[in-house]
């Protein structure tokens, strides 16, 4: 199962409208239990999102590489002074001992540093870009997916296999405490 959030608002149902949440600082944070049994590093099933934006994917998922590793991934693309689309792409590796165990994640942009970094418990993977993140302002937020739409590639739609006890997107970058706070207050339960 997966749901979006479309990039604006219809009908006055919401008070806010989530279209340019990559332009500035942005915290997406998610608590779950992957069923990577179910995930296929030679097929569609390779990568599960988890939170994300579409298009040129922006966003947290989980990734089952050919050499039979598992990975947490933070992915997006940025346009720099040539005009040149430029991708970049985080890891964490899932160690085999906390696999079948319920994951703590966060991707953080802060703008002002042009940085982003994934968090698993407590390891980090941090880089540096350049240029600006691409427009993400007509993309679709999905959880538990990258893109469901019938006109994205099936090797691109990204479902994910397990649980999702908890997601929630921040329009600031919350550091490592504040992240790990917003977790003790989530339980599978929630």
């Amino acid at each position: 199962t997966s749901y979006l959030v479309p990039p604006k608002n219809r009908y006055q149902l919401s008070n806010y409208e989530p279209y340019d949440i990559t332009e500035y600082d942005f915290t997406f944070i998610s608590k779950i239990k992957v069923d990577w049994d179910k995930m296929n590093a030679f097929d569609k099933t390779r990568e599960g999102g988890i939170l994300s934006k579409n298009g040129k994917h922006i966003g947290l998922s989980v990734l089952k590489n050919t050499d039979d590793k598992i990975y947490i991934r933070g992915q997006f693309w940025c346009k720099r002074e040539n005009d040149s689309d430029t991708f970049y792409d985080l890891f964490i590796e899932v160690e085999p001992e906390i696999k079948d165990e319920i994951l703590d994640i966060a991707f953080v942009h802060n703008k002002a540093e042009k940085t982003i970094f994934l968090l698993l418990n407590d390891k980090i993977d941090k880089i540096k870009y350049d240029g600006d993140i691409i427009d993400y302002s007509d993309s679709w937020i999905w959880i538990g997916c990258q893109n469901a739409f019938d006109s994205c590639d099936e090797m691109h739609r990204g479902f994910y296999f397990g649980e999702i006890y908890h997601s929630s997107i921040f329009g600031s970058a919350l550091n490592v405490d504040e992240i790990k706070q917003s977790f003790l207050h989530k339980t599978k339960e929630d």
